[in-house]
């Protein structure tokens, strides 16, 4: 490990240098990198939160009905359904895990306080890229429950 006396005012030292140095470095790569991906997700949903409004604003649908990061990242109800859409950037096991523990929890909701509800939701997952070629079988979720993913490559 290389150490460098930094002065006050950085020397020669650019910003862009230090923070290059930084992410190269065991103690920063990650803490670097992590900001932008949220940074990337974020910006994804948003895209496809005010897409998916202004699509149906376009569609002289005046009656649209979004609520965006509340009970999902992207809720809607169209005609009888309500759709409940986790949204991910790069889907990994990781994100795949806590889309369904998200699913369960709000699948207990129903089944605890609008049982009559649970045939009208539809749970989804958007994603721009995956590292999962398919869902899996998820078992905890009722048989009436669906579970899809849609993969978006819209943004670039």
């Amino acid at each position: 490990m290389t150490k460098h006396k930094v002065s006050a005012n950085l020397g020669p030292l650019s910003i862009d240098a230090l923070q290059s140095e930084w992410a190269g470095h065991p103690l920063g790569k990650n803490r670097v990198w992590g900001g932008r991906r949220a940074l990337g997700g974020f910006l994804f949903q948003l895209y496809l939160s005010l897409d998916r409004f202004f699509v149906e604003v376009s569609k002289g649908n005046h009656d649209a009905q979004f609520l965006f990061d509340g009970l999902s990242d992207i809720a809607q109800l169209k005609g009888n359904i309500v759709y409940l859409t986790q949204v991910k950037a790069t889907l990994r096991p990781d994100s795949l895990r806590s889309a369904v523990d998200e699913a369960l929890a709000l699948e207990r909701f129903l089944r605890e306080l609008h049982p009559e509800l649970l045939d009208r939701v539809c749970f989804q997952l958007v994603v721009r890229r995956t590292e999962i070629s398919k869902l899996p079988v998820i078992s905890e979720l009722a048989p009436t429950s669906v579970l899809r993913m849609i993969v978006e490559p819209k943004v670039a």
